[in-house]
């Protein structure tokens, strides 16, 4: 939800920006749709090329639709934790700074999201580790899901006081 948004566009796309609520986090966000035929799509018209290789229903003259975008930043709290049900042991992340999240929309395909965070005002407690990255101390963070009935988040990465990991996550189909 947004109280306000900007919206522009012209024969090559539509953009929706502005700051506004993702379930209750505040967020400020760019959603960007191209419009038109695809590069592939023009470059089969241009040739002739037949219906096996023009657009995405295999139709002479058909345009497949292509990806629209949506970039911006989000909070990233405890509260973010809670309300995106990332399954996080209570105390696990104190503070609150921002995550940069590019998420791709393509047409007849799972979503996929690509995370990342410098990690500025952020804590983060293991205590099963003896483990601690305090508000103060910057980080990095980044991740990459596509959300599907079973989402995974892959390119797990965090690198901060100490402690690095890599690694891959699988989640329940309800989160957590």
């Amino acid at each position: 939800s947004a109280p306000r948004l900007t919206l522009s566009g012209d024969n090559d796309y539509v953009e929706v920006s502005g700051p506004g609520f993702f379930s209750g986090l505040p967020v400020n966000a760019t959603w960007r749709q191209p419009l038109g035929p695809t590069e592939a799509d023009a470059a089969a018209e241009a040739t002739g090329a037949d219906s096996e290789t023009a657009g995405a229903t295999g139709a002479v003259g058909a345009v497949a639709a292509r990806a629209g975008r949506v970039t911006g930043d989000i909070e990233l709290s405890s509260r973010t934790i809670e309300t995106l049900k990332i399954g996080l042991p209570e105390g696990a992340v104190s503070g609150t700074g921002r995550a940069q999240f590019e998420v791709t929309l393509p047409p007849g395909e799972p979503v996929a999201i690509a995370v990342s965070s410098d990690l500025a005002g952020v804590g983060l407690r293991l205590p099963q580790l003896g483990w601690r990255k305090r508000e103060a101390t910057a980080g990095q963070l980044s991740f990459s899901t596509v959300l599907d009935d079973t989402p995974t988040v892959e390119a797990l990465s965090l690198d901060t006081s100490g402690l690095r990991l890599d690694g891959r996550v699988t989640l329940k189909p309800d989160g957590g």
